[in-house]
């Protein structure tokens, strides 16, 4: 079920994304890089962002000549190019190599949210 900002009616799938969007985009709560200007409602994520995009942070693939900007980028890209896992639409025969990409495809081609 997705639940929707009381403010813009932009769609979240959890609690914590609405009251993050709710605290960055309506009250102005949230984190903000010193350096460039990117906000975000959570700590963790700004640590990420001046690692990877001002302290050029980079996880190797140890298959191939692929950097990563995040760990988590790194498992991602593994699972689809040297895993070949795939996540299978259910209403077409469409295969997403992540599962974002299937959760946009879903929205787009089948108008679901």
């Amino acid at each position: 079920k997705q639940l929707s900002c009381s403010e813009c009616d932009k769609n979240f799938s959890n609690r914590g994304g609405v009251y993050r969007h709710i605290n960055l985009f309506h009250k102005g709560i949230g984190y903000s890089c010193d350096q460039c200007g990117y906000k975000t409602g959570l700590k963790h994520s700004l640590n990420i962002h001046i690692q990877s995009i001002h302290e050029g942070v980079r996880y190797p693939c140890n298959v191939c000549s692929h950097k990563a900007t995040t760990e988590t980028n790194l498992k991602v890209h593994i699972k689809a190019i040297h895993e070949r896992v795939r996540h299978p639409c259910n209403h077409c025969k469409y295969k997403a190599k992540r599962k974002d990409h299937l959760k946009r495809h879903i929205q787009i081609k089948h108008n679901l949210f």
